[in-house]
């Protein structure tokens, strides 16, 4: 089996122009990067395109991944049409990282659909951490580019599961994030995130969530879990208001 990795870049250093990086090929892997374009969904799509593996592996380029064991994860659980990992954030001293990854771990756990044989079937999965057969990838039509950060990933498994696509998530498939974010990158997180996915996605979950207490959480890490969310309530108010407002006109 071939796996090809698809690495995106920061969208920032987009001119107008997409460029796909190069690709480096062994035996069991191919590596196509950095990709930059215009947002990461049309990176995602762009290295996609460019890929010859049966199986697509999607990260962002502050990021490293095991790919001997991703392959052998993936050949596990080859029933699968979606397979999801985890940040195993390392070097992170930020206290807005260590929230935010706290953060995203209970999230994770909150998409939890079923569990029984294999691997727990999900509706959250994280866009950094994502490996999907490349057919399923072909026949979902990607990612859809005209989605605002943040949502992509959702808005793509809300169809693979109208699909009634195999979607798992692994805790043992470590996705090594290395990024210390400040505060203002943190705030831009909750908002863009919640705001593009009410505006864009529907707000309507189809399946009743799991219900996670984020206040049992680590004591300190409170506070930033209270702003995080009180920004994301803000954003999800105004999508909303402005999601009816595109209605009417």
């Amino acid at each position: 089996m071939l796996l090809s990795i698809v690495e995106c870049s920061d969208y920032r250093k987009y001119q107008g122009r997409g460029e796909w990086g190069e690709i480096q090929k062994s035996q069991a892997t191919e590596l196509i990067g950095p990709v930059v374009h215009k947002n990461i969904a049309s990176m995602r799509n762009l290295g996609a395109s460019k890929s010859t593996g049966s199986w697509i592996f999607f990260k962002d380029q502050d990021c490293q991944v095991d790919s001997i064991k991703l392959i052998e994860l993936i050949e596990k659980y080859s029933d699968y049409d979606v397979i999801g990992g985890v940040y195993s954030n390392f070097e992170t001293t930020s206290y807005y990282s260590k929230v935010y990854h706290e953060i995203q771990r209970k999230w994770l756990l909150k998409g939890i659909l079923k569990k029984g044989e294999g691997l727990p079937q999900t509706k959250h999965v994280l866009g950094g951490a994502l490996a999907i057969k490349k057919s399923v990838l072909k026949e979902m039509g990607g990612f859809s580019e005209k989605i605002g950060w943040g949502a992509e990933e959702t808005e793509l498994l809300d169809r693979l599961t109208q699909q009634k696509k195999k979607v798992g998530i692994c805790y043992s498939l470590k996705v090594r994030h290395k990024h210390n974010m400040g505060l203002f990158g943190f705030i831009k997180r909750a908002w863009k995130q919640n705001f593009n996915l009410i505006y864009y996605v529907n707000p309507e979950p189809q399946t009743p969530p799991l219900k996670i207490n984020y206040l049992r959480s680590i004591l300190v890490h409170l506070p930033g879990i209270a702003l995080f969310f009180s920004v994301a309530k803000m954003a999800q108010s105004t999508a909303l208001i402005l999601r009816s407002l595109k209605r009417i006109r």
